[in-house]
C-alpha cells in the first residue's frame, strides 16, 4: 500500500465532501437569487413540485459542472508526490491553490453556462413563459425545461472539464523531483 497515494486519495474524498456541501449551499442560494428571483423554499413548502423539480435540475447541473474542478488538483497532487516519493506540505498547498482556481472558475463557468442556456431557451419559446409557469405550479413545463437544462450541461461538460484540466502545467509540478543521486538505479555488488 502506498501511503502516499492514499493521503492523496483522503485529499480528493475530502475536497468533494467538503466542496460538495458547499456547492449545495452556493448553489440554493444563486438559484433562487439569479434564476428564480425568490426565496423557493417556502413555495415548495406548500407544494410546489413543478418548482422543486426545476431548482434540483439545476442545483445538479451545478454540481455536474463544479464537480470538474477536483480532478485536476488531485492529479496535480498526484504528480508532485510520485515524481518525490514523498508528501511535502508545499504540495498539498499548491494542489488546494489550483482546486480554489478551478473550483471558482467552475462555478462561475457553470452558472454563465446555465444562465446562457436558460435564456436561449426561454428566448426561442416565446409563447410561453417558463418560470412564470413553473412558479404557478405547471409541472409539464418544469420537467421539460429541467431536462433541456441537465441536457445542456451533460453535452457541454466534457469541453469544460477538458477547458478547467488544460490550466494546469503538469511537467512545471515535477519540481518537487528527487535529486539526480538519488534517481540512479543501485550498482550490483560483484562478490568474488
Amino acid at each position: 500500500m502506498n501511503q502516499q497515494l492514499v493521503f492523496v486519495a483522503l485529499y480528493e474524498t475530502t475536497l468533494s465532501l467538503l466542496f460538495g456541501l458547499l456547492t449545495l449551499y452556493w448553489a440554493l442560494k444563486i438559484v433562487d437569487k439569479l434564476i428564480l428571483k425568490q426565496d423557493s423554499l417556502r413555495s415548495i413548502q406548500e407544494g410546489n413540485l413543478a418548482l422543486a423539480i426545476f431548482k434540483g435540475a439545476l442545483v445538479l447541473s451545478i454540481f455536474l459542472m463544479t464537480q470538474n474542478s477536483i480532478e485536476p488538483s488531485v492529479q496535480a497532487l498526484k504528480v508532485m508526490v510520485l515524481s518525490s516519493n514523498k508528501l511535502k506540505a508545499g504540495m498539498l498547498l499548491i494542489a488546494f491553490a489550483y482546486f480554489i482556481v478551478f473550483y471558482l472558475v467552475s462555478l462561475v463557468g457553470s452558472l454563465l453556462l446555465i444562465l446562457i442556456s436558460l435564456n436561449v431557451y426561454v428566448t426561442a419559446t416565446k409563447d410561453i413563459e417558463e418560470l412564470q409557469e413553473i412558479k404557478n405550479k405547471n409541472v409539464a413545463v418544469s420537467v421539460l425545461l429541467s431536462f433541456v437544462i441537465v441536457g445542456i450541461t451533460i453535452f457541454i461538460r466534457p469541453a469544460f472539464d477538458n477547458l478547467i484540466t488544460s490550466f494546469v502545467d503538469f511537467s512545471g509540478l515535477t519540481r518537487y523531483e528527487q535529486p539526480e543521486s538519488n534517481r540512479t538505479a543501485p550498482t550490483p555488488r560483484i562478490r568474488p
